[in-house]
């Protein structure tokens, strides 16, 4: 069975008791959940080759989050974002009835998935969805405060330790700043980058607590700590990234980021500082893009160097 999900900048937008009449309502194998705009083909709809699994996601062929998951540890890849955003989710129907279900939350599924991993459940990840990836929510450039709402989130990032993956030292320290980051917990992450500053392989402390502080803003603080970073091995990637999420009009953007010659982090720090001025919603879209993109791949490298 497919139950769509439809969603909004809090979260789902809808009733979980509808969801969970959907799901009492059959007893097939797997609960399937998918973005409304997403229609799963008929390849899609049983995951066959997932049976000993809890859960099985599949992405968008260009989903950077599905590629994530492919590369991380499903324990850390499960605390970046909601993959049913984005995704098909299926659910197996025993491990389902085995757990406590679906909380009341504005992830539900999302929180199903960080509380069976955590557990010790398994997840098959596949990136074959030829479509487009849904619209969804990316880290501001400028967050506020989280609020109440994301409690349940920030219980799941605080209970998750990076010793549970068999890392330890700075890089590691800098799993943590780096989740909390993503999730505009900006002064928990600047607590854990600081703690192990200008340490790591390639110094992911200072490269989070520079991302930081460009979105405190503190853009002066900022382009301090991307001194100290460096040249970055990521730097070339986060320039691909940027190219091809190019809108049509970047006024001079382009040449100032030193997209075709690699990536110029500094300017990255000002196109932020105009957004901000400007609120030119273009160009606030586009560095949005840049910066998940930044995030996905230094949270990737930083897992690296900490292993």
């Amino acid at each position: 069975m497919t139950i769509p999900l439809h969603f909004d900048s809090k979260g789902l937008n809808g009733d979980l008791s509808e969801i969970y009449d959907a799901i009492t309502s059959t007893d097939d194998d797997w609960i399937q959940f998918t973005p409304a705009s997403i229609t799963p083909d008929k390849e899609d709809e049983s995951p066959v080759d997932a049976t000993s699994h809890a859960v099985s996601i599949t992405f968008p062929k260009l989903s950077r989050l599905g590629n994530n998951w492919l590369s991380l540890p499903h324990r850390l890849a499960s605390l970046i974002a909601a993959p049913e955003t984005e995704a098909i989710v299926a659910i197996s129907r025993s491990a389902f009835d085995a757990s406590d279900g679906l909380r009341d939350v504005p992830f539900p599924v999302w929180d199903w998935i960080i509380r069976t991993l955590k557990a010790g459940g398994t997840c098959h990840i596949t990136n074959h969805l030829e479509c487009e990836i849904p619209e969804v929510t990316r880290p501001s450039l400028a967050p506020s405060e989280p609020g109440a709402e994301q409690q349940w989130l920030v219980l799941h990032l605080d209970q998750f330790e990076p010793e549970e993956l068999n890392v330890a030292g700075p890089d590691a320290v800098s799993l943590k700043a780096g989740l909390l980051q993503i999730h505009d917990y900006l002064e928990e992450s600047h607590s854990c980058s600081q703690s192990v500053q200008h340490q790591g392989r390639h110094k992911a402390s200072d490269y989070w607590h520079g991302i930081m502080h460009r979105r405190e803003p503190d853009y002066s603080n900022a382009k301090y700590w991307f001194r100290n970073v460096g040249s970055h091995p990521i730097f070339a990637d986060v320039a691909i990234a940027a190219a091809e999420l190019k809108p049509n009009d970047t006024p001079g953007w382009d040449h100032k980021l030193k997209l075709s010659s690699g990536w110029d982090p500094f300017a990255f720090i000002d196109l932020c500082q105009e957004c901000n001025r400007s609120g030119n919603l273009q160009l606030v879209e586009w560095a949005e893009n840049i910066q998940w993109a930044e995030m996905l791949l230094l949270l990737e490298q930083t897992w690296d160097d900490a292993g």
